[in-house]
């Protein structure tokens, strides 16, 4: 965590919207060792991190039309 928004996660966004796997894909691989790293801090158990922020990048996918 602790990435600032730059203009490419503005367009990930943009594009994950538009339903673009390309973005969700540069999303992904930018956060979810991140994210994994944060809910370790909560969980103390690798595997439920892992399947947590899983769960994460699902829910955004589903609901992409949303953003924006």
């Amino acid at each position: 965590m602790g990435k600032p928004v730059n203009t490419n996660d503005v367009d990930y966004v943009k594009g994950l919207h538009q339903n673009d796997k390309v973005s969700f894909t540069a999303i992904f691989s930018k956060y979810y060792k991140d994210l994994v790293i944060f809910s370790f801090g909560f969980t103390k158990d690798r595997n439920a991190a892992e399947e947590i922020v899983q769960d994460i990048f699902l829910k955004l996918w589903e609901n992409r039309a949303c953003l924006v």
